[in-house]
């Protein structure tokens, strides 16, 4: 049975107890359906040990995870900074063993990893093991796959997708059957949407894999994309779009608006399903949040196409319409936005000092010029348009033409968010500086020093907490973890330990053979607040 078949049933239609509770009923098998979905797998145990020395390589390592993870890649960097990728794999529940190649060279070696567990979110890292005598060697970097060009392909995947979304289906609640069977643009829109969706599921499996672009043609970036939490997410989405072109082909306006309306819940269970504003915690609270969010943005949006290209008559009732939502619309949209940035920013000094905060003090800007717009049209444009006044018309299609292009580039500042995690992942303070030998914060500041291996001797590094009038910063935990995301190597997690007055040090430090290092440093000040120091550390002269 169709779904406006089952709507036209006229108990289910007219019950005002089951409409006044639908919305609660939605909110509670979102909490229900999300109660599992944020326990993600970690390492607890391997073969080697981390940092450990060897007389020979091993033919395999044992990974040991908290719950059953299903391998996503594993790569080894040898001594001689070569990369090994494609590593074979065996998955037995919570175990992974890793087959290695046959080497023999003696030095660093750095075994790279990528997991999915159970709930669909990857989860990487590194193991370091050094084998013989561990001298370091200056090899020639790794060719970096092309990580920008990757990055805006995901960009523009996301905006043509939101695009599809917001116009495409929203217009379905508010285009008349009087104007034809279908909008044109709107049409198109949403056909955009389906296009996008399917390139950026292949390309989230390329950067789940760290892939390079013609590996796209392959079968592996696409089923590692349905291991992440986006794989339900692009369900839904599509099935939302698939929804939304059939909406369009409805034989009446009614049943075109309750099949738009269908199509929309779904877009709104997709867009709350996956991403940081949807994984914050409490999940009671963050899903719902974006639920609604989407919601009231799509019943705003939606409107927008229509007062700029339907005819004057049908204008007037599509603006009847939304002028008894505007209402409930803005107080959605301020309510949720509301909330969602309360879960995400932590303090407001994030919404400076943090990249998700810029490009939502960019969002807020276009929305607040969004609401001006809105506003001015119905405080002066509205009463005249419904009284019939042509000019009033005219002057409204040319402002909702202006409101088309600013809600675009709205969406698209949304889509950096892609790219930017939010500070409450970065738990309650963050602080970024990418310097050379210091990395600065708001409560503290790091001077790094660190001693590259020399022969008999390992590395390390020394690392000085202070306060910015110079005073020894205490901490109670202090951890360093080395990236090179443009080579494919996931995080290296060390412990660093206390020398007293501030000092902690990262002794027999092992790693394989770059120029350089993102440097995370991670301080533990107390049980509710945690300092993040990030710089970039040349570890060869």
């Amino acid at each position: 049975m169709s779904p406006y078949r089952l709507c036209e049933r006229g108990a289910l239609v007219r019950n005002g107890l089951l409409r006044a509770c639908l919305p609660w009923l939605i909110c509670l098998l979102m909490t229900a359906w999300s109660a599992s979905a944020f326990a993600h797998a970690a390492l607890i145990g391997s073969e080697p040990d981390n940092q450990s020395s060897l007389r020979s390589l091993p033919a395999s390592v044992l990974l040991r995870f908290n719950e059953p993870v299903s391998p996503l890649f594993a790569r080894i960097v040898g001594p001689d900074g070569r990369i090994h990728t494609d590593l074979e794999t065996q998955a037995t529940d919570g175990t992974v063993r890793v087959h290695l190649p046959s080497l023999k060279e003696p030095g660093n070696y750095a075994l790279s990893w990528r997991m999915v567990s159970a709930d669909g979110h990857p989860v990487g890292g590194s193991l370091v093991f050094s084998v013989g005598d561990a001298r370091p060697a200056t090899a020639p970097e790794a060719e970096p796959h092309p990580r920008a060009s990757l990055d805006t392909a995901i960009w523009m995947s996301r905006l043509v997708l939101y695009l599809g979304l917001f116009f495409g289906i929203g217009s379905t609640l508010y285009w008349p059957r009087s104007e034809g069977r279908m909008s044109g643009a709107a049409w198109w829109a949403t056909w955009a949407g389906v296009a996008a969706l399917v390139a950026g599921f292949g390309l989230q499996g390329l950067d789940a894999l760290d892939l390079p672009f013609d590996a796209i043609l392959t079968v592996r970036p696409w089923r590692a994309a349905m291991h992440t939490s986006y794989g339900p997410a692009a369900v839904l989405a599509a099935a939302a779009l698939l929804l939304g072109l059939h909406a369009w082909r409805s034989p009446s306006a009614s049943r075109l608006k309750r099949t738009g309306l269908l199509a929309c819940v779904l877009l709104a269970l997709a867009l709350s399903s996956s991403g940081h504003a949807g994984s914050a915690q409490p999940s009671w609270l963050s899903r719902p949040a974006v639920w609604l969010h989407a919601m009231a943005v799509v019943a705003w949006l939606g409107v927008l196409w229509p007062l700029a290209r339907m005819r004057e008559q049908s204008a007037r009732d599509a603006l009847q319409t939304f002028s008894r939502l505007a209402p409930y619309v803005v107080a959605g949209i301020i309510l949720s936005g509301s909330v969602l940035a309360w879960l995400q920013l932590g303090t407001p000094a994030s919404l400076w000092q943090t990249d998700y905060g810029r490009v939502l003090a960019i969002k807020l800007a276009l929305v607040l010029l969004l609401l001006g717009l809105g506003a001015y049209n119905r405080y002066r444009l509205t009463q005249a348009v419904l009284a019939g006044d042509s000019e009033a018309r005219r002057r409204m299609r040319q402002v909702a033409a202006a409101e088309l292009l600013i809600a675009a580039l709205a969406l698209g500042t949304v889509a950096l968010w892609r790219f930017t995690p939010p500070p409450r992942a970065l738990t309650a303070t963050t602080a970024n500086a990418v310097i050379s030998a210091q990395a600065h914060g708001d409560a503290a500041m790091a001077q790094l020093a660190f001693t590259p291996a020399s022969p008999g001797q390992a590395a390390r590094l020394l690392i000085h907490l202070t306060t910015h009038d110079g005073h020894a910063f205490a901490a109670q935990e202090v951890t360093v973890g080395f990236s090179a995301p443009e080579a494919g190597l996931e995080a290296i997690e060390l412990h660093a330990a206390p020398q007293g007055q501030g000092t902690w040090l990262v002794d027999d430090l092992r790693l394989p053979p770059r120029n350089d290092w993102l440097l995370r440093v991670d301080v533990l000040v107390s049980d509710f607040e945690r300092i993040h120091l990030n710089t970039r550390l040349a570890t060869f002269p």
